[in-house]
């Protein structure tokens, strides 16, 4: 029952590296498109 939730944490995990390192938004990305209803 663990591995499916393993696989789908590491799928989020490399979202945000994506989203924080290779796009530049940083490490608080999440947080501040949640708060401000970003959409990318």
């Amino acid at each position: 029952m663990l591995l499916p939730q393993a696989s789908m944490l590491e799928l989020l995990a490399m979202v945000w590296i994506n989203q924080a390192i290779l796009r530049g938004k940083g490490r608080k990305w999440a947080s501040a498109a949640v708060s401000t209803g970003e959409n990318g």
